[in-house]
């Protein structure tokens, strides 16, 4: 009877020591495949989009342009010039997408994306001091783009809230889109009820 207590408390030690060896091995080989990504050039198109981790739960997205306005995507007659749009759509989702994709080949965490809802503030800084309406931008291609890319689960009402303001800056226009995690958390914070 002493003989299978001591074979059974021996087999535990090696369970656990196996486990322990299954999870330094699981570390080790995400650590080596974390540093060959960083020696090797990552393919995309769009290498100015840049992703940056603020915290776990915030991610900055900057882009070296921002979008046109809704009246360039229509022809001279009112109709919807749909090359216009191909490109609009092509470019922010290029941006978005290979900043997203060098962010998960050398970030350190996976970050929980595709969050299920998230609260979006979107800043244009435009080379030129002139009046424009925030809502003629085409925010809803970068909208569209984050959802794309894998970033939020849906741009529907219930998991996307955003906002939208505009700077001016001669020497580097751009835009940077903020990403909260948990818009519900974001809009308790805000509430003034």
């Amino acid at each position: 009877m002493k003989e299978i207590e001591q074979l059974e408390q021996c087999l535990e030690r090696l369970k656990k020591a196996t486990s322990i060896y299954q999870l330094e091995l699981g570390r080790i080989s995400n650590e080596l495949a974390r540093m060959q990504a960083q020696n090797r050039a990552i393919p995309v198109l769009y290498e100015d989009g840049k992703l940056e981790v603020l915290r776990e739960d915030v991610l900055k997205i900057t882009v070296p342009e921002y979008p046109g306005r809704y009246a360039d995507l229509y022809d001279n007659k009112g109709n919807l010039n749909l090359e216009a749009i191909k490109q609009s759509k092509d470019s922010w989702f290029g941006y978005i997408g290979s900043a997203v994709k060098i962010a998960r080949y050398t970030a350190e965490a996976s970050m929980g994306i595709p969050w299920d809802s998230a609260f979006v503030f979107v800043s244009y800084y435009m080379p030129e001091n002139r009046v424009w309406d925030v809502d003629n931008r085409a925010t809803s291609i970068i909208i569209n783009a984050l959802t794309r890319n894998g970033i939020v689960k849906k741009d529907s009402w219930d998991c996307l809230s955003f906002a939208v303001q505009g700077f001016k800056d001669k020497v580097n226009p751009r835009t940077e889109i903020l990403i909260i995690r948990d818009k519900e958390y974001l809009l308790k914070a805000l509430s003034f009820s």
